[in-house]
């Protein structure tokens, strides 16, 4: 049995989707449920506690991991590692296997180390490899996430409402990278991971990049304009971003991932 925090969110919808089994998802405000016979859903830690098949609990993935609206350091701890520090310690007794954070692509780039979002995956790290040695710990470094009926202001979202204007806007440079990913890509992995436990439960492996070689904005966003039949003009801003120069990846276990980037972005 698998628990998911963030289970609502964007990124975790493929593949709560796709996944065959029992899943429990602590419930996040008031998102839409998918009607699916294995989901449980719960309303927190307190319902979690008196959940009967809490002992069955084998796999905790933490999708409540991605940017807080504050953006600050004490609403992303507290939004994502503070919570499933919660829920860990609270189900350490029932002996659980393995622990899945989603993580960052910005973990590799050295300069983002002390923004609070960076730092927060970090000291989630840090704890679970370091100080929690009964669980197996895997934190996948994420790209850009994009899919179908993204409502995030994400930059295929900014794409797609321009594309009835007579040119896209954007605000950042043209050389600045792009790391996508589907988030059927994402679900992928995630399955991959869980169908092979026993290899990664057996490892030295804790962290699993889950993004390809980049695209320059430019590059990415002329694609994204022959996939829309956008055939104006493109706008390019000021606005500094990651650089090839910035990433300095670590030797991570690396999934290779086969996009087809034109025809994603078609049909999103």
């Amino acid at each position: 049995m698998i628990l998911l925090t963030g289970g609502t969110s964007f990124n975790a919808k493929e593949f709560v989707h796709d996944y065959v089994g029992e899943i429990i998802i602590l419930q996040h405000l008031n998102k839409k449920r998918i009607d699916k016979s294995d989901i449980f859903y719960l309303g927190g830690l307190k319902e979690l506690k008196n959940f009967d098949n809490k002992k069955d609990i084998k796999t905790i993935i933490n999708f409540a991991s991605s940017i807080n609206i504050k953006n600050n350091f004490f609403s992303n701890f507290s939004s994502s590692l503070y919570m499933l520090l919660r829920i860990y310690i609270f189900l350490k007794k029932f002996n659980p296997e393995l622990v899945v954070n989603i993580g960052s692509m910005w973990q590799d780039v050295p300069k983002m180390r002390f923004k609070s979002y960076v730092f927060v995956k970090n000291l989630t790290d840090f704890i679970f490899i370091r100080l929690f040695k009964n669980v197996k710990y895997i934190t996948i470094k994420l790209g850009d996430t994009y899919g179908v009926n993204d409502k995030r202001n994400k930059l295929v979202k900014i794409l797609k409402s321009q594309l009835s204007s007579n040119e896209l806007t954007l605000k950042g440079k043209k050389e600045n990278l792009v790391f996508p990913i589907h988030t059927k890509s994402l679900s992928l992995i995630i399955r991959y991971l869980l169908t092979n436990r026993a290899l990664f439960l057996n490892s030295n492996i804790n962290y699993v990049r889950a993004y390809i070689e980049p695209y320059s904005l430019y590059e990415f966003t002329n694609i994204f304009s022959r996939a829309n039949n956008f055939d104006k003009k493109i706008t390019f801003g000021e606005n500094k971003g990651i650089l090839t120069k910035d990433l300095k990846p670590e030797n991570d276990f690396c999934f290779l991932i086969n996009e087809n980037l034109y025809e994603s972005l078609k049909d999103i």
